[in-house]
């Protein structure tokens, strides 16, 4: 892991695939952020856990057009919404571009389907940090969280089946 950076996790992720005439094919993921242990902040807007998001994935390298990202980052994330109280309420979104054959895996396990969930992780800052138990990603300094790794974990449930020797 990177200095100032921290692992997040989304459960309850929602999936589209998306077929286009010029990026050919797409993935976009629906998600909240999963408790992490850590009290993730947003400056001037609260805690990161639980927040709606959403995040394109892009087969492939992809040159994301925003100044403001390394050109060896993955991906990033925006946040929207200045406070919980807006009509659209608060949310991030961004984009992150994986390897095309971890692309084309993870669109053949959703298309064939049969996983009982899905997890995505994703390593990311700057975060400042106050101790162990609180990070601040500073919106003020940086308008940008970097995405630096991505992980995707699907389960598969199998029911066990019990010769009861009938």
């Amino acid at each position: 892991m990177n200095l100032n950076t921290a692992t997040l996790y989304w459960d309850r992720v929602t999936w589209r695939q998306t077929l286009h005439t010029e990026r050919q094919m797409s993935l976009r993921l629906q998600a909240t952020v999963q408790e992490s242990g850590r009290d993730l902040i947003i400056e001037k807007a609260g805690r990161m856990e639980g927040m709606r998001t959403e995040l394109a994935i892009v087969r492939g390298h992809h040159d994301w057009k925003v100044p403001e990202i390394p050109r060896e980052a993955r991906g990033y994330f925006s946040y929207f919404g200045e406070s919980a109280e807006d009509d659209f309420g608060q949310f991030l979104s961004g984009g992150v571009a994986i390897p095309e054959a971890l692309f084309d895996d993870i669109w053949q396990r959703l298309k064939l389907g049969g996983h009982s969930s899905a997890t995505v992780g994703l390593e990311l800052g700057p975060f400042d940090f106050d101790g162990f138990e609180e990070w601040t990603w500073k919106r003020s300094t940086n308008p940008f969280l970097i995405i630096h790794q991505a992980e995707f974990n699907f389960v598969r449930e199998e029911k066990l089946t019990q010769n009861l020797g009938n």
